[in-house]
């Protein structure tokens, strides 16, 4: 279906009165797109439920945010789902509607709301990094090296003090190359208890602050310098009679492995495929999007 951007003018359609969804055009027009796209032919309107749907109200115009979930006709595929905006009629969707003076999507933030995210599966998997006399549990899915998880998790150190728990949900991305050591590393102290509770926030805090290194393709240097910060870490491993930066390594990602893998494959099968993601009590939010932080956090 054609992506439609629509210039936010307020006074348009002025007097026009609100009107309901379409729910019965809705459906028909996503069973013909489900049919055409898969080849489905026993694919009804029976098979899409409406599970949410919001009203945007742009001025005297109105659009729908919409949940719909998809049953397949086979009982053993997984249930579909999208989240889309549409009109009344259910006929167009509408990928973005900017303000004109700002170019800001105004949609951006009732998508955000609507999306959900389940993080029961993965609870046990969670490396607990914070924990404080605040009102609100923050999980955070992210990549050490990417810049907006960076910006976020500043920010989250920055408010504390509002936070009852904070932990991170390791999603590391393949174009950064010593992602996935440092993930690693969190992964297995939390799983020994190398270090202690003030200490293991510390290693966090630093390596969402440590600098990538290009050039360090076996990821040796990049220990060295995590191990040079955290001497605990080099007696733990010493103990271990494990001294080589290289072997250290190996023994790091091995362990890990499992756990990043669930976790990873677990959050893909909930579209999740960019970082970072934010649930704050249950709220989730795409991206770094200071507003919508603000407002949960506070």
């Amino acid at each position: 279906m054609k992506k439609i951007l629509l210039v936010l003018i307020l006074t348009l359609f002025a007097g026009v009165a609100y009107a309901q969804l379409n729910e019965t055009q809705l459906k028909e027009q996503i069973v013909e797109r489900v049919s055409r796209v898969t080849g489905l032919s026993d694919f009804t309107a029976d098979h899409v439920i409406v599970e949410e749907k919001h009203p945007i109200e742009l001025g005297n115009m109105e659009l729908w945010a919409v949940k719909v979930k998809l049953i397949a006709p086979d009982p053993k595929q997984k249930p579909g789902q999208l989240l889309f905006v549409t009109d009344s009629q259910g006929k167009y969707q509408f990928s973005k509607v900017a303000l004109l003076s700002t170019g800001k999507n105004v949609l951006e933030e009732t998508l955000s709301e609507m999306r959900t995210i389940s993080l029961d599966s993965l609870s046990k998997y969670e490396s607990t990094i914070y924990r404080g006399k605040g009102s609100h549990n923050v999980v955070m899915i992210s990549d050490p090296f990417c810049p907006y998880c960076r910006k976020t998790y500043e920010y989250l150190r920055k408010h504390r003090d509002n936070i009852k728990s904070l932990s991170l949900l390791h999603f590391p991305l393949s174009y950064h190359a010593n992602s996935k050591l440092l993930c690693s590393l969190l992964v297995y102290c939390d799983k020994h208890k190398v270090l202690n509770a003030g200490r293991y926030l510390d290693l966090a805090d630093y390596l969402y602050r440590i600098k990538y290194r290009r050039d360090d393709r076996e990821r040796t240097k990049t220990m060295e310098d995590i191990l040079g910060k955290f001497p605990e870490l080099k007696k733990h491993f010493s103990a271990m009679k494990v001294s080589e930066t290289t072997k250290i390594n190996q023994l790091v990602l091995k362990e890990a492995q499992p756990t990043i893998t669930y976790i990873t494959d677990k959050l893909k099968e909930q579209a999740i495929a960019s970082t970072p993601v934010l649930s704050i009590d249950g709220h989730r939010i795409d991206g770094f999007r200071i507003p919508m932080i603000q407002r949960y956090l506070d």
